[in-house]
């Protein structure tokens, strides 16, 4: 997914969480309107309890309906009595459950959304409450902690840059994209006060459009980075939060807050001292006024390759240096005797620098201490020399970059000092490190991906620093494990999200950044994407890395030719996802052609610098690229007619055995006789009817229903090849292949079994989002691939050819990480071994009822010494599952059945034992602690290992 298309959906999330929470502040009554007003009403009823299964008092449960639906709203809020209990009324409908703690005078205390599994999770991640038939029943909450311990106040004032207080704005507290439920409103003062559970918390508060966000004064702040702050064991107090308008301003009506830059202090000498301006731009006086002693002031014109200058007692007029710029490098003269300290902050503009042919004189506002091959990386061949003044010795410290290691003086690079470069062509210069920018990861990341993505980062951020001048401050690069997610951007706290397998992506959503730091305003979601692809290619052309930039054009027409719709049906977000993955392709094409035609990556670059909230993009486009947008398609269109054609279609219906026409049958075609997986395929429509666009090839087509049961069908139509096990050869070129006719021999019903089970937690609360795939019984791949997932319900469906199979099931673990895999065992529900499985047949008159109940074992394994162990394999009983390792903080998860259990661990590099108890680890099972799996989860087991054994 790509950053428009993230932009609006998980935005929209986000909204939906805000307007709810924002209709309570303002006064919506709870009483339904319309269909919802007419349903049938039902209770949902439950517990809310503590960690340690204490009933919670007066725990406010509010019912919420499901987005888009009738029930759409906040339903009446219910505090729970002695004994924790709940209970209120709804209209049927799907809803969540949002908890909190109420105090006096503060916007109460946000506890989280829950699901009918009983299970926290962020708004559109719970298992929803499903109301139809009949009240809910038996719905437990546990907490995680006492929220009258847990909840903590939080306080401070929001002011503008003058220092006036700013009212009426909202201030919320979040972690990235969970935000909506912790927010309060400043009072006339400009004041806010609420509780928060504890943990980290990001912030952001409702602007004028256009506004910066900076927190002052927080201890532990990172300088230049997103205002994270820490709610733990007492009143956070004082947070002062400031508004102004500077050059990374939100495009939107609520920003994002970071801390102040970071501060750099040098010492200067009377006499000359050689410094580099590190803060905003500013006037000479203001320097002269500043400093008493500072008697004269010289820059360095690198174009002219000489010196402007100006002094204290010279008039303005006389003076050749006017105004001090972020990255000047600087001569300072000072007049008395003693040194005097000099403080400014690191902007982050001052870090990239234009570098002109010959000298140049610049700050340095990249990493403290940096090594000179480090800094200068990414000028490579361009760099002929550089030279740092050391004020107390009264000389150059000098690198040049083809000279032996050990003759270079200068060796480290100090944050505010300048630099002499000599450099042989024009060029911008981003440096490494003033970006402020971050890498996180969550979950398991290996150490090699670790080690390698830093480096990259860097890479990235200075390539797109040469090529457009510009860089995004502050941004965050979090990878690792984000469910849902392959990559993305979100403009408000800067921070992309990279899954795993989507690292490829990091320049693409880079250039998103880029695009959305640079200017503001909404832009046509092709233009939005294709330039970000183009850009991608350039930098992966650049890196050396496999795919070249005319490689990624190779792919992008391939891409184009399936898409069928003109381009300018891909202006809206809607429009663009339409076409799928297909759509990068044309979106990359027509960036392509505009650049090529309107000004190379300049003007694509000028056109999103130029975007602003108070002008139409298509306004702006006429204005940057010369040319109105309806007259760019007419000229696509005819260059998209030369380069990529559309590629040939395949059309034709399929029929049942009563020659009546067949809907939702899925035509696929296969690349090879034993693909189970398809290539290409849709679905039939209401008249039977398929049309699909395909690249030329050779390939085999079949018919399936549900994507789990090859259907039997024939026909005489000469341009497919013989019907063998439901599929026939077809050579497809240029030419549409149009009319074919594919007859069912036996209809759906007579060949397929819909299997449905549903999947719960110990005690039956459904659980959503389990993984359940169908094996055949004889242990074949099965014909076509037919994992499916559950639905809120629990619920799951797949539809199989009649024979018989296992179920195999990935239950979630409380934290959504890998607990191992199972299968269905008949009345015991969960087994982890296969032999163990009961047999589906699908043959047979009456299908089971099918109910797959599973737990988890959890907790964490140290070393002797209290270190976390990663790797370890965990194992509930038998080695006889594929089991889940613990992570580089030393947890595990296992999914298990309801029973007696012991746990192995094995060592990655063999060794291990048993769990004893107590956090002990004993060297066989029949030492081994039992342990009972009946109702709840066992977590927060602590298994520390020996002093002699060696895990890692």
């Amino acid at each position: 997914m790509r950053a428009l298309a993230r932009e609006a959906t998980g935005l929209a999330v986000w909204l939906v969480a805000a307007l709810v929470a924002g209709g309570m502040a303002l006064g919506w009554s709870p009483a339904p309107e319309g269909a919802a007003a007419q349903s049938s009403r039902h209770e949902i009823r439950g517990t809310v309890s503590g960690p340690s299964g204490e009933p919670l008092e007066g725990i406010t449960v509010q019912a919420w309906g499901e987005y888009g639906g009738d029930t759409f709203r906040h339903w009446t809020a219910v505090p729970t009595d002695t004994a924790g209990s709940f209970r209120m009324e709804v209209p049927e409908g799907m809803y969540r459950l949002r908890l909190s703690l109420e105090f006096e005078g503060s916007g109460g205390c946000f506890l989280g959304y829950f699901g009918s599994d009983g299970r926290h999770g962020g708004y559109g991640e719970v298992a929803l409450v499903a109301v139809a038939g009949g009240d809910v029943e038996g719905l437990a909450i546990a907490l995680s902690g006492v929220p009258s311990e847990v909840c903590h106040e939080v306080e401070g004032v929001v002011v503008d840059s003058e220092g006036e207080p700013v009212v009426k704005r909202q201030v919320s507290f979040g972690e990235w994209w969970e935000w909506g439920n912790r927010n309060e409103w400043t009072d006339t003062t400009g004041r806010f006060r609420l509780h928060l559970w504890e943990g980290r918390y990001l912030i952001k508060v409702g602007t004028e459009l256009g506004a910066e966000c900076r927190v002052e004064g927080h201890e532990g702040a990172e300088p230049g980075r997103p205002a994270r702050i820490d709610v733990v064991g007492e009143t956070v107090e004082s947070l002062q939060i400031t508004l102004s308008t500077g050059a990374y301003a939100s495009p939107t009506t609520s920003a994002g807050c970071f801390f102040p830059p970071r501060m750099v202090t040098t010492t200067l000498r009377p006499g000359w001292n050689l410094a580099g301006w590190t803060a905003e731009g500013t006037d000479v006086e203001a320097l002269f006024e500043a400093n008493p002693a500072l008697e004269a002031i010289h820059a360095w014109d690198a174009g002219a390759q000489s010196f402007t200058r100006a002094t204290r007692d010279e008039t303005e007029s006389a003076a050749d240096l006017t105004t001090i710029a972020p990255g000047m490098g600087l001569w300072l003269h000072l007049g008395g005797e003693e040194p005097v300290t000099w403080t400014r902050p690191v902007a982050p503009e001052a870090g990239i620098v234009s570098l002109r042919p010959g000298w140049n004189l610049v700050a340095w506002g990249g990493r403290d201490e940096a090594a000179p091959e480090d800094a200068f990386a990414f000028l490579r061949e361009d760099l002929l020399a550089a030279a740092a003044w050391e004020s107390v010795a009264g000389e150059f410290r000098l690198h040049y970059p083809d000279a032996p290691p050990s003759t270079s003086t200068l060796q480290r690079l100090e944050l505010g000092e300048a630099l002499w470069l000599n450099v042989g062509v024009a060029r911008h210069w981003l440096q490494p490190g003033a970006a402020a920018s971050a890498v996180e990861f969550v979950g398991e990341v290996a150490p090699k991906t670790r080690a390698d993505l830093e480096p990259r980062v860097d890479d990235v951020l200075a390539f797109f620093g040469e090529r457009t001048g510009a860089f995004v401050p502050g941004i965050t690069f979090s990878v690792g494990d984000h469910p849902g997610v392959c990559a993305d951007y979100g403009h408000g706290f800067r921070m992309i999200r990279l899954w795993l397998g989507c690292l490829g992506a990091i320049a693409h959503e880079y250039a998103h950044a880029v695009q959305f730091t640079a200017g503001h305003g909404e832009s046509a979601a092709w233009l939005v994407e294709g330039v970000a692809e183009r850009w991608s290619d350039q930098y992966y052309d650049y890196a050396g890395d496999d795919a070249s930039e005319a490689d990624g054009r190779e792919h992008a027409i391939r891409n184009a030719r399936y898409v069928e719709v003109p381009l300018e049906e891909m202006e809206s977000h809607a429009g663009f996802r339409a076409q799928g993955a297909r759509g990068y392709g044309l979106a990359h094409l027509a960036a392509d052609w505009l650049a090529t035609i309107a000004g190379g990556d300049g003007a694509l670059f000028g056109y999103f610098d130029a975007r602003t909230n108070e002008e139409d993009w298509q306004v702006t486009f006429e204005r940057v690229f010369g040319m109105g947008v309806d007259d760019f398609y007419t000229s696509f269109a005819a260059h998209r007619a030369q380069v990529a054609p559309p590629y040939a279609t395949v059309e034709g219906v399929v029929l049942g055995p009563d020659g009546q026409p067949q809907e939702d049958v899925k035509v696929q075609y296969f690349s090879s006789e034993d693909d189970p997986f398809g290539l290409y395929g849709g679905r039939t429509d209401g008249e039977g009817r398929f049309n699909w666009a395909i690249e030329s090839g050779s390939y085999s087509i079949g018919l399936t229903r549900g994507d789990g049961c090859p259907l039997p069908w024939h026909t005489t139509d000469h341009r497919l090849g013989a019907v063998v096990e439901s599929r026939a050869s077809i050579d497809v070129g240029n030419v549409d292949i149009e009319g074919l006719t594919l007859t069912l021999s036996r209809s759906p019903a007579e060949v397929c079994r819909d299997v449905q089970g549903v999947v719960t937690d110990l005690v039956g609360n459904p659980t959503a989002g389990v993984f359940v795939t169908p094996l055949p019984a004889d242990g074949q791949r099965p014909p076509v691939f037919s994992q499916v997932t559950t639905d809120p319900s629990g619920t799951f469906v797949v539809t199989l050819r009649r024979g018989q199979y296992r179920l195999q099931v990935r239950p979630p673990t409380p934290s959504g990480a890998f607990g191992g895999r199972g299968y269905y065992g008949g009345e015991t529900g969960f087994v982890l071994r296969r032999s163990e499985a009961r047999l589906i047949d699908t043959r047979a008159g009456t299908l089971p009822e099918i109910v797959i109940a599973s737990g988890t074992i959890g907790g964490t394994i140290l070393t002797a010494d209290g270190q976390p162990v990663r790797g370890v394999a965990v194992y509930p009983g038998e080695r006889a599952i594929n089991s889940p390792t613990s992570d580089s903080r030393g947890r595990f998860e296992v999914s298990v059945p309801k029973g007696v259990h012991t746990l192995e661990l094995v060592c990655p590099q063999g060794g291990g034992g048993w769990f004893g108890g107590s956090g002990t680890l004993v060297a066989n099972r029949e030492q081994a602690t039992p342990i009972v799996v009946d109702t709840a989860d066992v977590t927060g087991i602590v298994i520390n290992l020996p002093a002699g054994v060696t895990c890692q």
